[in-house]
């Protein structure tokens, strides 16, 4: 019988390089956000979360919480979904927002995309490997939302040319 693995909060602190705050209607799917998320029954009350979709209808938003991972397993994710993905430091023309903020490129509107991302990337890749690190979270629950410009090996290796990690990862 498989055993459970119990749940950890793994603080990514020192990979943090800068916040910004965001409004709520301006989240983007592929931003990675951190807000405050309380309540009585809450496990991480602050998740570091990159976001796949939003779900307007039911305000929801889906995304895998950064905070359930390790620091190897953040950057083998991001790995991967750069094989598929552009990830890139980019401008969002958001006024709160005046330095350039990490994104992967997934389209605002339309679930194509992250959910490919999720079927292709994510569930085969990472989930298997024990993690349960993809989550739900109400919009009208969550409080001081920022981006967050999180310090990508990936990123790194791109722009000095090494790219047979990335190669790997396919």
């Amino acid at each position: 019988m498989p055993v459970k693995k119990q749940k950890r909060r793994i603080l990514h602190a020192r990979r943090i390089v800068s916040k910004q705050t965001i409004k709520k209607p301006n989240i983007l799917p592929g931003l990675v956000i951190e807000f405050n998320y309380g309540g009585p029954n809450r496990f991480d009350r602050k998740p570091l979360v990159l976001i796949l979709g939003i779900d307007s209808n039911k305000n929801n938003v889906h995304g895998i919480n950064l905070n359930y991972l390790n620091e190897f397993k953040v950057q083998k994710l991001f790995r991967y979904i750069r094989t598929s993905v552009d990830i890139s430091y980019e401008d969002i023309s958001i006024k709160t927002i005046r330095e350039p903020t990490l994104r992967v490129q997934l389209p605002k509107y339309g679930k194509d995309t992250s959910k490919i991302l999720y079927e292709k990337i994510i569930k085969p890749r990472i989930l298997t490997e024990g993690e349960n690190c993809y989550r739900t979270y109400n919009l009208s629950e969550m409080t001081r939302i920022h981006t967050v410009v999180y310090d990508l090996d990936v990123l790194g290796e791109i722009e000095k040319g090494d790219l047979s990690k990335i190669e790997k990862a396919r």
